[in-house]
């Protein structure tokens, strides 16, 4: 059980991976959900930096734990499908 302690409160000073650098390589649109109540709800901030950076990223909050998808499933599909359509057909 000392695994399940260690990941379920991850420290909020460790670097962010993939490392922050590697986004700013990254032009295609992305979109990232952040649980309220989840393992990294207090990185909002370095979340928000990412996403700033590049006008086609998206961040949406949901409030929910580390299962959002499970607990949010409209809200995480409709946030996806939202994603989809803003991609130009072809540019994948």
């Amino acid at each position: 059980m000392e695994e399940i302690a260690v990941v379920s409160r991850p420290d909020p000073d460790a670097p962010i991976h993939p490392a922050v650098d590697l986004y700013d390589r990254l032009t295609l649109p992305a979109g990232f959900l952040l649980a309220t109540r989840g393992l990294y709800a207090t990185r909002r901030a370095a979340l928000e930096a990412v996403v700033v950076r590049r006008p086609n990223r998206r961040l949406r909050l949901l409030d929910a734990n580390h299962n959002l998808h499970l607990q949010q499933p409209q809200a995480v599909a409709e946030f996806m499908i939202g994603m989809l359509d803003g991609i130009p057909a072809g540019a994948a």
